[in-house]
């Protein structure tokens, strides 16, 4: 672990009293609270040191944020008036925020008290009574998550040509893994048939499925998501032009589908991505039109491999 640090003066007397504001910026809920910190820094100094504001001879003001590289926390100590008595920075890689806690500690103790570097802390008398232990928090990787999504994809093999459509998704489950339930519909699309000029026929395509969902890499704003599953869908064909209507048809097509998805998570809620896969029908109905003459005329047979590319936004629900 590497810290940097970026000192200031420290300040000469040594304070009787002391204030501390402490803030956990969004992304850094788990990192040590304002009471858990203050308390470390007392067992240091082996006194009590934090009262209210109107009452400190000094104000240590902090907070912590999320970087790209791990973790930065800012500490400030001012005297009279708000006079600046010194600063210290803390930055620290690691994947646990509480890899921080010792050394926060330690820096605010001697900004307060210069001398405490250089001896040991002595044991401290508690308040009576017994001080209740803070509450537990589960960590991320295990809390339960609602994800909805709304996003617009383009289809490749599932119409006769590429198709816009709109896609909706609900990821359930841990961070580290979750079930997606998927769906689908897109832009209804004209296609001539072949042989029969002036003839036109339309298709539509919708779907709805689940699938597994697991992380498969975590930064600190984005993540890379991996899904398999199955999908069912109904590919309707309706004649337009020059053709009997009763050669209207709707076919229920089975898929196996793998997908990837890359979120950028722009606040703690709210997140966007880009997505992309393979569908793989298990069935491809071919839809034929029968011609004024009574003949047969191939039209449309959905690709043995489809494929999907799209951006969504969604929400993260805890």
């Amino acid at each position: 672990m590497g810290w940097a640090g970026h000192a200031q003066a420290a300040p000469d007397p040594v304070p009787h009293t002391s204030s501390l504001a402490w803030i956990r910026s969004d992304g850094a809920d788990a990192c040590i609270g304002g009471k858990e910190l203050a308390g470390a820094v007392e067992v240091i100094l082996g006194r009590r040191v934090f009262v209210s504001a109107s009452a400190a001879d000094v104000a240590v003001e902090g907070h912590v944020d999320r970087t790209a590289e791990g973790w930065k926390a800012t500490l400030r100590i001012s005297g009279d008036h708000g006079a600046l008595l010194g600063s210290r920075e803390l930055e620290s890689p690691a994947t646990d925020c509480h890899a921080m806690d010792e050394s926060l500690a330690f820096v605010i103790a001697v900004m307060i008290d210069p001398d405490a570097a250089a001896r040991p802390p002595p044991p401290i008398t508690p308040p009576p009574g017994p001080r209740p232990a803070p509450p537990s928090v589960p960590p991320s990787s295990s809390r339960w998550q609602i994800a909805p999504r709304l996003g617009v994809t383009a289809a490749f093999g599932e119409l006769p040509s590429p198709a816009w459509g709109a896609t909706l998704g609900l990821r359930l489950g841990p961070p580290s893994v979750g079930v997606e339930l998927l769906g689908g519909f897109f832009l209804p699309q004209n296609t001539d048939v072949p042989g029969a000029p002036g003839s036109t026929a339309q298709f539509t395509w919708a779907y709805a499925g689940a699938a597994l969902c697991p992380t498969l890499a975590r930064f600190p704003a984005v993540s890379l998501t991996g899904c398999a599953g199955v999908l069912g869908g109904v590919l309707t064909a309706t004649p337009k032009t020059g053709l009997e209507s009763a050669q209207e048809s709707n076919n229920f097509v089975v898929l196996a589908t793998v997908r990837a998805r890359l979120d950028w998570h722009v606040t703690r809620l709210l997140f966007a991505g880009i997505e992309g896969g393979g569908d793989l029908p298990f069935q491809r109905p071919q839809w034929n039109a029968t011609s004024a003459a009574g003949t047969a005329i191939s039209v449309f047979q959905p690709s043995a491999v489809a494929g999907e590319v799209g951006v969504a936004v969604g929400l993260v629900l805890e």
